[in-house]
């Protein structure tokens, strides 16, 4: 029999899981890299705006960031890749929010402002899986997103294991490299 655990951990908890061969294999948008892991990037796209249906930013074909100025913004942590890039583009055009909801999930991103709460920065992967109850454009100036894999360096992935890189590396083919929904 097989079992599969998906978990949803922070960067260390997912470095040391791997580091002490209680973790086969990490997919994260987050950096995992390390010179200890054997890392790879699976794909590369770029953060998507997302926002209910009926926001008034919803009819424009893409977010600049200076659309956010004043805007409820709903972000990652401040220790995430994505917010680390929000904040450096906004500083870099004098943008500031209304107000910040914060949190650890971009699931919880796309809950809130599928309520109408605000706009939110995610990866477009999450973004798809909310597209029918969201908005989703593009983020300008672009924010990267990349897919890694990183895998321990104690031993080859199982049989199993690479079953499973190969049906998501697969998936990831599907997807577009810009950020857009197919």
């Amino acid at each position: 029999s097989t079992h599969l655990s998906l978990q949803t951990l922070g960067t260390t908890p997912l470095r040391e899981g791997l580091l002490y061969g209680q973790l086969d294999l990490v997919v994260s948008t987050m950096a995992i890299a390390s010179a200890e892991l054997d890392a790879s990037v699976l794909h590369r796209s770029h953060a998507v705006c997302v926002m209910h249906p009926q926001h008034r930013l919803a009819a424009q074909d893409a977010i600049h960031v200076r659309d956010l100025q004043g805007q409820k913004l709903l972000t990652l942590n401040a220790s995430d890749d994505i917010f680390l890039q929000l904040q450096r583009t906004m500083q870099e055009h004098g943008i500031e929010a209304g107000s910040t909801i914060e949190t650890t999930y971009s699931a919880t991103i796309c809950s809130l402002a599928a309520q109408g709460l605000g706009i939110g920065v995610v990866n477009p992967y999450m973004a798809s899986v909310f597209a029918r109850e969201l908005r989703v454009l593009p983020l300008q100036p672009l924010c990267a997103v990349e897919v890694v894999l990183a895998l321990p360096p104690q031993y080859a992935p199982s049989e199993r294991a690479e079953c499973f890189i190969q049906l998501l590396r697969e998936q990831l083919q599907t997807m577009p490299e810009d950020g857009a929904q197919p």
